[in-house]
């Protein structure tokens, strides 16, 4: 894999802002629905067809593409791959089918780096992948040996081998593939990413965008919770989420392999270049922990504070540090928050002196460059004390871009 160091003749911000600055042509891409019934294992839980939504891009001369994995949690035993939550999330028969059902559905796709408008990744096709298989794109097993199917990995290769016949996707020198998620889709793509870069995209090149990614090793506070370790220790052996896990990671894990699934771990161990955006105060990690359920409400009693500042203590320790010219950039904000990047106001996020979207598109133009590689980390005091500021993203962007070309 080499490293993108000059993907287009114009650079693509630069194009975002000619192309924008046409008027409504940027409006006119409406999403569509892909199943996946050409790959008899791709399936949910349920054994239905996985699927994706596909958005086309801003015509044949921009060749960059965007892989982005749904998140929803998990399940790592009998008990949760049972429950309400992971039966109605592990089958795709409610998916939308017709146009009309899929333009309302996808209209929450429209923030943070899918929105057609601000974006610096507005003019790349877009791959959404949804979830069904509740293994976080790890697993590869089903019947007879569990009553489910859990074929998150098949589902991975069968989205970018259809992409690659109906798309075009690696096919010249100069493709770009973004590939990321958020949450558990974040996950599976930090453990995949490295497969994908190797294996999947013919002549493209690849980063990675994962978004809260990171789990760190810690007891949680309530009784009922089994701890993230816990259960991808579960998740391995239940779902045979061996797939991904490379001679790299085995040398160095091979008593613990599922270290190999975990992000304190996994990450600073992953080649391709990546960018990750991880809040200090995930309200997913710490909610779950502290109360045994998912609150995005930032109500923590005095012993769930202090567990919330322990936690960003151990966030901060694990994030990765990334060697000069490695590609990898770490965006670090201190927001009561999870799955950043396609927030409303991920556009607004700072850490480090910089801005969420001035960083991604500077990364973007030449991850190994100096002003992309790092740490960019929010240094705030307090529980949920990070910063937005609006902000003039074409402003910031094309800054960014003379910048690189100094």
């Amino acid at each position: 894999m080499v490293l993108v160091i000059k993907l287009l003749r114009t650079p693509p911000v630069l194009l975002l802002l000619l192309c924008a600055a046409e008027g409504d042509q940027t409006h006119h891409r409406p999403w569509q629905v892909r199943f996946l019934h050409d790959y008899p294992l791709a399936v949910c839980n349920d054994g239905s067809p996985a699927a994706y939504f596909f958005r086309p891009g801003l015509g044949w001369s921009v060749r960059r593409w965007l892989v982005f994995l749904e998140g929803g949690g998990w399940c790592w035993d009998e008990g949760t791959c049972h429950d309400g939550w992971a039966l109605m999330h592990g089958s795709s028969k409610k998916f939308p089918r017709s146009l009309a059902d899929v333009a309302a559905w996808s209209r929450r796709l429209s923030t943070g780096i899918f929105d057609i408008e601000t974006s610096p990744l507005a003019d790349a096709r877009i791959a959404y992948v949804r979830m069904c298989s509740n293994d976080a794109y790890m697993g590869d097993t089903g019947p007879p040996d569990s009553t489910l199917h859990f074929r998150g990995s098949r589902i991975i290769k069968a989205v970018f081998e259809d992409l690659r016949k109906h798309t075009g996707l690696g096919d010249r020198q100069g493709d770009l593939v973004v590939y990321g998620g958020c949450s558990s889709g974040g996950r599976g793509a930090m453990v995949s990413l490295d497969y994908v870069a190797g294996n999947l995209v013919g002549k493209a090149d690849v980063v990675g965008l994962l978004d809260s990614a990171l789990w760190v090793p810690m007891k949680p506070l309530a009784r009922n919770m089994a701890s993230f370790e816990l259960q991808t220790e579960k998740v391995l052996a239940m779902a045979n989420a061996s797939t991904f896990i490379n001679d790299d990671c085995n040398a160095t894990y091979g008593d613990s392999p599922w270290k190999c699934l975990f992000g304190a771990y996994r990450l600073q161990l992953i080649k391709t270049p990546y960018l990750l955006s991880q809040s200090q105060y995930d309200n997913f990690a710490i909610s779950m922990s502290v109360h045994g359920f998912y609150d995005p409400k930032p109500d923590l009693h005095q012993a769930g504070r202090a567990w919330a500042e322990h936690y960003r203590r151990q966030v901060l320790e694990h994030l990765p540090k990334p060697a000069n010219g490695s590609g990898t950039a770490i965006f670090s904000s201190a927001n009561y928050m999870h799955c950043t990047i396609s927030h409303p106001r991920a556009m607004m996020f700072r850490a480090g002196g910089t801005s969420f979207p001035e960083l991604l598109a500077r990364w973007l133009l030449a991850p190994s460059r100096e002003k992309a590689t790092g740490r960019y980390l929010e240094s705030c005091e307090g529980f949920n004390c990070g910063g937005t500021r609006s902000l003039d993203w074409r402003r910031e962007a094309l800054a960014a871009a003379r910048g690189l070309g100094e």
